[in-house]
């Protein structure tokens, strides 16, 4: 039989509320980096750069007047592309507090499958975009090259997944889910276990 101080024990291990992992604050600093710090950045970048340089300035090269936006292709980037990025930053930002509070328990939930949609919305969004751009491209000027920016995009993607795997792997450890379930689970062999039995 079950003594007094085995059922003591789950009731004492649910009184004790986890600690925040160290591997929680790096997964949700990770997120708000890549999620929202970074595509803010990149949005404000564009328009400043958008406001500064106008829709009708020019540059003369080898005697052709070239459209300098849209060389840099800051002049091509829609509101509609620049709200795509602000607003799913925005309310990641909402997920990231709560889970960095650990509140409401299911926001562990909430978190994975906010990074998922996202990591897939803004390589979904850049691809679209570097596709448009290549139609065009070639359509104008024939064939061109990967530029090293483009190559700069592709290690960026691999970096973001790296970083999304890491967020899940931890989110999905036994101290993460403590910290979220707001209590330890006991050991199975410390309700199971009988002093008695032969």
């Amino acid at each position: 039989m079950i003594n007094d101080k085995q059922k003591s024990i789950p009731n004492l291990l649910q009184q004790k509320k986890p600690r925040r992992p160290l591997g929680v604050v790096v997964a949700v600093f990770f997120g708000l980096l890549v999620f929202t710090i970074i595509p803010l950045i990149q949005v404000g970048f564009t328009l400043r750069l958008r406001n500064t340089i106008r829709d009708s300035a020019t540059i003369n090269i080898g005697g052709s007047e070239i459209f300098l936006g849209g060389a840099l292709g800051f002049a091509n980037v829609t509101d509609l592309e620049l709200i795509a990025r602000v607003v799913p930053a925005a309310l990641y930002l909402v997920v990231a507090v709560f889970s960095w509070r650990g509140r409401p328990s299911r926001i562990r939930t909430i978190f994975n499958i906010s990074s998922i949609s996202l990591a897939a919305w803004y390589i979904g969004l850049d691809i679209f975009k570097r596709v448009q751009s290549q139609s065009f491209i070639a359509a104008t000027e024939g064939f061109s090259a990967p530029s090293p920016a483009s190559t700069l995009q592709n290690g960026w993607y691999i970096l973001m997944v790296l970083i999304l795997c890491y967020m899940l792997w931890y989110m999905n450890r036994g101290p993460a889910r403590a910290f979220y379930r707001g209590y330890y689970l006991p050991a199975p062999n410390t309700i199971d276990s009988d002093p008695q039995a032969p």
